[in-house]
């Protein structure tokens, strides 16, 4: 019997319809569920004359189980006391004259209009997890939550170079910026749902600023929107007054670059972690000269001041396109890994080969984990080959070449770590 069956005939031995709460937790506690909040209870009343035997609903009737029926608080039965025809009660005896609305039809679930979504006005986390995937992720920049340190997980002058992956430290002449990876407390993880921040030190000012910056690919995907960045930070001693900046790109030969200026100026004066968000409408762009090869959005972040020393962290940084910062989007390990193979990887090549003095170059080849944003920088070193290095080859976004020519006879060793750069 099915579960509308069985509550059908729960509630005709109750004899009682007039409690609207029980009909609903009777029909919970059977599994009768409302469709995820698509269907609704209806009732229509009716006043008995003593002589009228059909009663006309507006609801449809779907079928005879989809109804109750009862008069004077009594539950009737189907043929016994009525019947249905199309949308027609008919009592096979006219209900004897009572008290107004004694005549009640109860639909159990009728259709719910629940209407449809305006546009825009259904955000990226309602979204169930398969069709996010299918629109593609919404936090454009990469390795925000700083999981990911292929080039090392501290750097004692960081001025002018890539440190976690994706982020590059603009420290400024003669300062002393230190990066490195910071493991945060149980506290501070849970909160967050994360287990790195970016700690960032600078002590000793120099001159030009100290930033954090990301350049995000291909601005058009951009064009005329307006994005919201968001992120936690905390100045970890001392306070800090810190900005943060959008500068739009339109890539080598391309036309000049936009500079959003200073989106706010945050003060952080506290070692408690605390949440920003800043929003910033990319100009429409039409009519500029854009290269789609290195055009790119770079998020800026750093202090106000260039001589100001500061010891600040920052964690789950995200830039969406929309007006409202939304949870940070968790991304797992290894996919947060591959998309920051595609701007820079390494590793290490070992290759053995037979021959005599002079003989033709012996080649090892290289094949990236991923394929790379354009051709890379492939720069490889010596860790203990025999035979005489020749030359680097790229070939193109999927592999490199190695070659060595012998100067001694018999077995011939490449054995060489090299690194693969693609960024912006």
């Amino acid at each position: 019997m099915s579960a509308l069956s069985q509550f059908n005939n729960t509630l005709k031995q109750t004899n009682n319809l007039s409690d609207l709460t029980d009909f609903a937790q009777a029909r919970t506690n059977l599994g009768v569920t409302a469709g995820g909040g698509a269907t609704n209870f209806v009732i229509e009343k009716f006043t008995s004359d003593g002589t009228t035997a059909s009663f006309t609903v507006v609801e449809t009737i779907t079928s005879d189980e989809s109804i109750l029926v009862n008069i004077d608080g009594v539950t009737q039965y189907l043929t016994d006391a009525y019947t249905i025809s199309g949308q027609d009660i008919i009592f096979t005896e006219a209900p004897s004259l009572s008290y107004v609305d004694n005549i009640q039809v109860l639909f159990l679930g009728a259709p719910l209009d629940i209407g449809t979504p305006a546009d825009s006005t259904v955000s990226y986390a309602k979204l169930n997890s398969s069709m996010q995937s299918a629109i593609g992720r919404k936090n454009a920049i990469i390795n925000g939550n700083f999981d990911v340190w292929q080039r090392g997980t501290s750097f004692n002058d960081a001025n002018g170079e890539y440190t976690a992956d994706r982020w590059y430290c603009s420290g400024g002449t003669a300062a002393t910026s230190i990066i490195s990876r910071l493991l945060l407390s149980v506290e501070a993880a849970s909160d967050s749902n994360s287990t790195y921040a970016l700690s960032f030190v600078k002590t000793a000012a120099g001159t030009g600023p100290g930033w954090l910056h990301q350049k995000i690919e291909n601005i058009k995907q951009f064009a005329g929107k307006t994005v919201t960045v968001s992120f936690r930070a905390r100045a970890f001693t001392g306070s800090l007054n810190l900005n943060v900046g959008i500068v739009v790109n339109c890539g080598t030969g391309g036309s000049i670059q936009i500079d959003s200026g200073n989106l706010a100026t945050e003060t952080l004066n506290s070692s408690l972690w605390a949440d920003y968000s800043y929003t910033y409408t990319v100009p429409i762009l039409d009519g500029l000269t854009i290269n789609d090869d290195d055009s790119h959005l770079k998020l800026v972040i750093g202090p106000d001041n260039e001589t100001d020393l500061f010891d600040f962290q920052i964690q789950t940084v995200q830039l969406e396109v929309g007006s409202v910062a939304t949870e940070f989007e968790q991304r797992s390990i290894g996919e947060e890994l591959a998309l920051c193979q595609r701007y820079y990887n390494f590793g290490n090549i070992i290759f053995f080969c037979y021959g005599g003095v002079g003989s033709g170059g012996y080649s090892a080849a290289v094949f990236f984990p991923m394929e790379m944003r354009t051709p890379p920088s492939f720069i490889s070193t010596n860790i203990g080959s025999s035979g005489t290095f020749v030359s680097n080859i790229v070939n193109d976004k999927h592999n490199a070449i190695m070659t060595l020519s012998a100067n001694v006879s018999g077995q011939q060793t490449i054995n060489r770590s090299w690194t693969a750069d693609a960024e912006l």
